[in-house]
């Protein structure tokens, strides 16, 4: 968004510019297209997510965990990486996550 506001808690007419806007200014200054979205801080209500489905193929919320198929794209779990993890732990993390998850996302 364009300041990272709480989506959840602004006016409609705000909101939409907030998701929109941004989009669109980066779209015209790096010229590519801006296909994902993120929720600030995750969060959301039922019009935030009408407004990105129109204008994003996908969003990422806060949830921690795999995201096992695309049924809701709309609010994809990510997984917490730590900077102190070395390659074992974060195999360690990866294997406890995947095995919680019970999905193929490994397989």
């Amino acid at each position: 968004t364009y300041s990272h506001a709480r989506l959840d808690k602004i006016p409609d007419n705000k909101r939409q510019w907030q998701i929109v806007y941004d989009k669109r200014q980066l779209e015209r200054l790096f010229g590519i297209q801006v296909i994902n979205f993120v929720y600030p801080y995750g969060k959301w209500n039922k019009q935030c997510v009408e407004i990105v489905k129109k204008n994003y193929m996908a969003a990422f919320a806060t949830d921690n965990g795999f995201y096992p198929s695309l049924e809701n794209r709309y609010f994809i779990k990510r997984l917490e990486i730590l900077p102190q993890w070395d390659i074992k732990q974060f195999e360690i993390e990866m294997e406890r996550e995947y095995k919680n998850e019970n999905c193929n996302v490994l397989a």
